[in-house]
């Protein structure tokens, strides 16, 4: 199994990947007619660790709405 802050790290990684890929997506087609900005909907991913205690694991990247 992976070291989890590595796991933690990798999903900053996507979700930073995805919202530049979305924010030029939104440059590029800004002058189209009837274009609406699209957004990434990110949210914040939790687990339990020793005792049961909830600690931060990353975050989930939704899809560009």
């Amino acid at each position: 199994m992976a070291d989890p802050v590595f796991n933690i790290g990798l999903s900053a990684l996507r979700a930073s990947r995805q919202r530049l890929e979305t924010s030029g997506h939104n440059l590029a087609n800004v002058d189209s007619p009837g274009y609406s900005r699209q957004r990434v909907r990110l949210t914040s991913v939790s687990s339990l660790g020793p005792g049961g205690k909830p600690f931060g694991a990353g975050v989930d990247v939704g899809s560009a709405t």
